[in-house]
């Protein structure tokens, strides 16, 4: 049985306790929600409610063409920090067809995609609002590879970020270059920039694609280590923090990045 508090009636109390039951069982049952096996795909808008998610902005002062002159300054941002780098990496170091083998540089390529793919998906949907183009009830293929591409490269920058600030650089020594903040953090400030702007939700469940691109570069790490690849500088290693010539700490180091930090982030 309920006890009032003194000076409190009891009707008050019942009435928080009901809310605050109310309130819990809402939140574990969202939770347990995006962890069902339906979130795993991208059918969720296949009854034409896509042309308004991808077609519209989630802040709702903006019209289709600022939103659209915003993606398109994101998107020249991204080519911009891609091209610096190529080329600081090609001068200083000589990289050449090796500025591939990196992570950030993995993730960099992936938001040039992104970005492009995400505009045309943006005035495509609002080319369809206005019948200007014929209109699709399913979602195409772009739209869906938009969302797959946000759902992983949100994590993947963050990622990247953490990583680098808080494993490779340590390792590595020395003071970042100018170019290190815009490679290892503008990205990812573009990325939330990105999906606050536009209306495209995120599931959780959807963290295992950006999991099996990891694996993928683990793997291949490995695979070029085994090949006899060197960096851009000839060290025997990508990233020193990766160093397969200690198999055993790598390999776990990567485990434990994977399943652990994958799910945190």
């Amino acid at each position: 049985r309920t006890q009032a508090i003194q000076g409190t009636p009891t009707s008050v109390i019942a009435a928080a306790q009901f809310w605050f039951v109310e309130g819990m069982g809402g939140c574990c049952e969202k939770f347990r929600a995006e962890f069902r096996k339906q979130r795993l795909d991208y059918d969720d808008f296949n009854q034409g409610e896509w042309i308004s998610v991808f077609g519209e902005s989630s802040v709702s002062c903006l019209t289709p063409v600022v939103y659209q002159f915003l993606q398109l300054s994101e998107a020249l941002a991204i080519v911009g920090i891609l091209l610096w780098s190529a080329y600081v990496e090609n001068k200083e170091y000589n990289c050449g067809l090796k500025w591939f083998i990196f992570l950030t540089h993995w993730s960099l390529t992936l938001q040039v995609v992104y970005l492009w793919l995400s505009l045309f998906t943006t005035w495509r949907a609002n080319a369809m609002k206005k019948d200007q183009a014929q209109k699709q009830a399913k979602m195409p293929w772009y739209a869906q590879l938009t969302w797959v591409l946000q759902d992983i490269l949100l994590p993947l920058t963050f990622f990247v970020f953490i990583l680098y600030f808080g494993l490779v650089l340590p390792a590595k020594g020395g003071k970042p270059q100018a170019l290190s903040f815009f490679t290892h953090g503008v990205n990812f400030v573009i990325m939330l920039l990105d999906m606050f702007l536009s209306r495209q939700p995120y599931y959780l469940l959807h963290g295992f694609y950006v999991a099996f691109l990891l694996a993928t570069y683990a793997t291949f790490t490995y695979v070029y280590h085994k090949l006899e690849g060197t960096s851009c500088t000839g060290n025997p290693y990508i990233y020193k923090a990766v160093d397969w010539t200690n198999a055993k700490s790598t390999s776990i180091a990567a485990f434990i990045g994977i399943t652990v930090s994958v799910p945190v982030v």
